[in-house]
């Protein structure tokens, strides 16, 4: 019976033409709406809509898997291939995502506007960056200039003064032309981020000079670029008050950009209204939970259609526009009216279920300026601390949280207008973002020239400060930091220059305090810490070293700084091998840690395997030449191999890149003396003691010269001084008794030895021979032992 109804039921269909007779068509239509074709721009829109959403929330693999899902329906569209390149990006695929934009670019896949091209360019030169493929970056950042400056060379119309004469435009180079005018520069994709992103091309390429010029250019076009900053302090080219003062163009540049910023965010909720929709529902669907993410609607009708109001049973089915909102469900709707028999939203205080859905959204982003006395521009507070100790303050949060957002969307009261009017169309603006009063004037389009200065004066203050800790100027950098207020002198990045700082005039006691003082202020900030556990290698602290090198494990495996702290854990308890595993590993993770390939180095020495060691200071310099710890390595391994004139150079560049360290001074007096510079190298190492009075090494040095020399009475002075600062050197007494013996002091001079025996024991046979000459002439006894 049941195949015979079945049999029956298909006999209605007529599958040859794919039609249904005229009674089943009626049924199947029966409160339904004929379905409308999608166009293809507004369906891309949609998707393009709903991919910068996810992206925003920081959903990347679903923005991911709708752009792939764009790209299948829309193949040439640049667009599509952009977004799909952007989340790819986002997800660390580098290489796919400049296959992708390879595909946008192509000349056949249609026109795109200036914008867009920049956008699509920036963002390939991005992806070449991280795949080292540097000249396929510069080229995606200086296609076009270099196509307007071929043009530019051909016209024989343009003439350029230069120097005061007119002369054609070809005989002006590239660079000279690139940075004539603004113009030029407009041909950079996104100005000044595109300059900065090519001062980091030429920087990873060795190529300094130009990076410099870049680097310079893009803080003339936009002075808050901090990464520019940055790295021209790194280089050793940052300018003396450099953002000193904010020109007009400057400013006018930034409003610019920001006008620019709000019309993108208003082209992108103008996309959002007009395609991501949501349909209220009578009053008889309304039984959807609260709970369950909202489904889509099982209309045949797709929610992109462009329908606005839909008849069904003399109800209007409503589709409210939801710029940057997730859509809230059509049973929602219904239960907050339902309520408590309310009818309408203005008569009644919101359920909690209600309230807490709407809780459970993203928080719309709101700012608000202070009193008009004062200028400074903050974001909304959303704590609670003013309702705290009151008993209703969820609810009065609540409300004002329930308040917010019907101000910004009237969601509520739309909503009961149309289902309790039928004959009334909604408006197609409800979800749209009303203009606050309270909006800051930077979402207007114009930003404060007050506010600029501050954070201008705050850039100056801390780039002067960086400046003087890339430059090795550590108490001019102390000096500066003091300039900051104590809200920025408390913070992780502050107190890890001011420790780095303290390491360099070796005050170690002082970089440990300000490094964990670091932890404190940031618990999970791992950049630092590889100089913390430095500072405790050198103070012998195995327990302190050991914990921190236990807490960084357990932040983070997968940094580099990790591993470096692990390294330098193995290395004080003399594990040389077990720690050039630790630092292998950290280079794994990031091959251009300069810091990690000195540390191996090293160790490399300290096992007396001078080849490799040479192999990884040279890999450091290759990372950054600036790295004075580099040079001294390889001058130390030169001077162990007794080839002083390669030692004095190499200590000659660690003493330039640093010329206020005492230590460096003084290897490299030694190594001039040992290529026979005496004369010279006394004068080093009166500079090296002139820094670091307290550095007793400078001085025994000096010493050891003056008996080299034959000027005994020098040498005793200076030993004198040493003695003093370092009374439990053996090394120090026996030189005493030495050049006492040379002044005919032989009584004290045998009191010097037998000091020095007290102290250490192990040299008994050396310092006897030297009692039993006591009355024999000092013939090449010259050199002494160093300490």
């Amino acid at each position: 019976q049941e195949r015979k109804t079945m049999t029956s039921s298909f006999g209605h269909w007529n599958f040859s033409n794919r039609d249904v007779t005229a009674t089943t068509a009626t049924k199947k239509s029966e409160g339904k709406d004929d379905a409308k074709p999608v166009e293809g721009t507004q369906l891309e829109a949609s998707y393009i809509s709903l991919i910068d959403r996810y992206l925003q929330m920081h959903l990347i693999d679903n923005a991911r898997w709708l752009a792939e899902r764009c790209v299948a329906e829309f193949p040439s569209s640049p667009k599509a291939a952009y977004w799909l390149a952007l989340c790819q990006f986002r997800c660390g695929k580098f290489k796919a995502a400049r296959h992708s934009l390879d595909a946008a670019l192509a000349p056949a896949s249609g026109s795109n506007s200036k914008n867009d091209d920049d956008n699509m360019e920036y963002l390939k030169a991005l992806c070449s960056l991280e795949l080292q493929d540097y000249s396929r970056a510069e080229e995606c950042l200086l296609r076009k200039s270099r196509a307007a400056f071929k043009d530019y060379q051909n016209s024989a119309l343009n003439l350029y003064n230069v120097r005061g004469n007119n002369v054609l435009g070809g005989s002006m180079g590239m660079d000279e032309w690139l940075f004539s005018s603004n113009t030029a520069i407009s041909y950079i994709p996104n100005g000044a981020s595109g300059l900065c992103l090519l001062g980091n091309v030429f920087r990873a390429s060795n190529r300094k000079q130009k990076a410099i010029q870049f680097y310079k250019a893009s803080l003339d076009l936009d002075p808050f670029l901090w990464s520019s900053m940055e790295a021209l302090a790194e280089l050793g080219a940052l300018e003396e008050n450099t953002t000193k003062d904010l020109q007009p163009h400057q400013i006018a540049l930034l409003n610019q950009n920001i006008n620019k910023q709000n019309q993108n965010q208003t082209s992108r909720s103008t996309i959002i209204s007009t395609t991501t929709t949501t349909t209220i529902l009578p009053k008889e669907e309304a039984t959807i939970s609260f709970a369950a993410t909202p489904a889509a609607p099982s209309s045949p009708n797709p929610a992109a259609d462009g329908d606005s109001v839909h008849e069904e049973n003399g109800v209007s089915r409503v589709q409210f526009q939801t710029p940057g909102l997730t859509p809230i469900p059509p049973s929602s709707v219904s239960r907050l009216h339902r309520q408590d028999g309310l009818e309408s939203p203005a008569s009644q205080t919101p359920s909690s279920t209600t309230l807490n859905f709407l809780v459970n959204h993203p928080p719309l982003t709101q700012q608000r300026l202070e009193t008009p006395g004062n200028n400074n521009v903050r974001h909304a507070d959303t704590s609670n601390d003013d309702m705290q100790d009151d008993p209703a303050a969820p609810s009065e949060r609540r409300k004002k949280l329930f308040s917010s957002i019907t101000e910004n969307s009237n969601f509520l009261s739309n909503a009961a207008d149309g289902m309790n009017d039928t004959s009334r169309t909604p408006t197609t603006d409800i979800f749209e973002p009303k203009k606050s009063s309270m909006t800051s004037s930077a979402t207007a389009g114009v930003l404060p020239k007050t506010s600029l200065d501050v954070i201008l004066r705050l850039l100056s203050t801390v780039g002067t400060f960086y400046q003087h800790v890339c430059q090795y100027r550590c108490k001019e950098a102390i000096e500066a930091m003091r300039q900051l207020s104590w809200k920025q002198q408390n913070t992780g990045w502050v107190l890890h220059q001011q420790g780095r700082a303290h390491l360099e005039l070796g005050e170690f006691t002082a970089a440990q305090r300000c490094l964990e003082q670091m932890q404190v202020r940031d618990p999970t900030r791992l950049d630092g810490l590889e100089l913390l556990s430095t500072v405790y290698w050198h103070l012998k602290k195995e327990v302190e070293l050991s914990y921190l090198a236990q807490r960084v494990l357990d932040t983070d495996r997968l940094s580099a700084v990790t591993w470096c702290v692990v390294g330098n854990c193995f290395s004080l308890q003399k594990d040389h091998e077990t720690a050039l595993v630790f630092f292998r590993r950290s280079l794994q993770l990031e091959p251009n840690f300069t810091y990690i390939h000195t540390l191996s180095g090293y160790e490399y020495m300290a096992n007396e395997d001078f080849d490799k060691a040479i192999v990884c200071f040279r890999k450091a310099l290759r990372v950054n030449e600036r790295h004075y710890n580099a040079w001294y390595g390889l001058g130390a391994i030169f001077h162990r191999q007794e080839k002083y004139d390669l030692a004095e150079y190499h200590f000659e560049r660690a003493v330039q890149l640093h010329p206020m360290s005492s230590i460096l001074l003084c290897n490299l007096g030694i190594a001039q003396y040992a290529n026979g510079k005496a004369y010279q190298a006394l004068e080093t190492l009166g500079q090296a003691f002139k820094l670091d009075p307290q550095n007793p090494q400078a001085r025994f040095q000096r010493a050891s010269i003056y008996a080299a020399l034959h000027r005994p009475a020098e040498a005793y002075a200076e030993l004198v001084k040493v003695r003093d600062s370092a009374p439990r050197e053996a090394a120090v007494h026996f030189a005493m008794g030495k050049v006492l013996k040379r002044l005919g002091r032989p009584q004290e001079a045998i009191t010097s030895f037998l000091t020095a025996m007290d102290l250490d024991p192990k040299d008994n046979q050396i310092i006897k021979s030297a009692m039993d000459k006591i009355s024999e002439p000092d013939v090449g006894e010259e050199s002494m032992v160093t300490f």
